[in-house]
């Protein structure tokens, strides 16, 4: 049984919509959400076909921001429902709950408060929608946000200080913010301390980094499997103290420096 995890409240304006091809083997129904490269998106109308389907073309469309949406969303979305411009998240394995706090298909997707985990969706709307039937699935109002920089705790350009910690990439410290002010980083001849930039980011991302904490230097690294320039990939850049840049990524695994050397 297929149960659309958005639905689109067509009372307020269309969403951004984006033309997509469906590679994949399976339909993919309208209301279907979607997270690729750190972006949730939405499909748009009936569905699209799977790729190579004898029943039609596999192209179509995706919801990508800009949107009101009704759609499923666990306990603490429910909960939070009551309370506008609350942050969600969407779970791509979370489980939807009913009107009654129950199970409705478990481990399928939903929306969430908790960011651990999870992608930035957007806010619950000041307006949601009437209760449904006892026993139906719950659904809470939210406006599907498009982020133009990296998104953290749903702020746009957001800024934020973050304290550079651990000696190696799964020891450091994730940058969350589009300006970060990095506090700490090690001084002395051997660099340490550092700060993770995001996985899979979406392209043109761009964060900026300013190492501020006196003679101390700064480690900046690159998700594993992603690369800073040509340095390789999950090779940390070295920042001298106080000195600022700025990542900007060309796709997931990619990311450029402006200035190519921090200063």
């Amino acid at each position: 049984m297929f149960i659309p995890q958005a639905r689109l409240d067509p009372s307020f304006p269309k969403p951004i919509t984006v033309p997509y091809t469906n590679a994949g083997t399976n339909d993919l129904p309208g209301g279907t959400v979607l997270v690729a490269n750190g972006k949730v998106q939405i499909v748009a109308g009936s569905g699209i076909r799977k790729s190579g389907s004898s029943s039609g073309p596999n192209t179509g469309s995706l919801q990508t921001g800009f949107g009101v949406f009704d759609c499923l969303t666990d306990a603490s979305g429910s909960a939070a429902a009551s309370t506008p411009f609350s942050l969600l998240y969407w779970n791509t394995t979370g489980t939807p709950v009913d009107q009654s706090g129950g199970t409705v298909l478990a481990s399928t997707g939903c929306l969430t408060t908790t960011a651990a985990g999870a992608t930035y969706f957007g806010y619950t709307w000041p307006e949601q929608p009437d209760p449904s039937i006892m026993g139906d699935e719950f659904r809470v109002r939210a406006f599907l946000d498009l982020p133009t920089l990296y998104v953290s705790a749903g702020q746009i350009a957001s800024s934020g200080t973050v304290a550079a910690t651990g000696s190696n990439l799964a020891g450091a410290a994730a940058l969350t913010f589009a300006f970060n002010n990095v506090t700490g980083g090690t001084s002395g001849a051997t660099v340490t301390n550092g700060v993770s930039l995001p996985v899979t980011p979406n392209a043109n991302t761009s964060m900026i980094v300013k190492a501020n904490s006196g003679t101390n230097t700064l480690k900046v690294y690159p998700d594993a499997a992603a690369q800073i320039n040509g340095l390789g990939a999950g090779v940390a850049i070295v920042m001298a103290s106080l000195t600022s840049c700025t990542f900007t990524s060309t796709g997931p695994t990619q990311w450029y420096t402006t200035p190519l050397v921090p200063s």
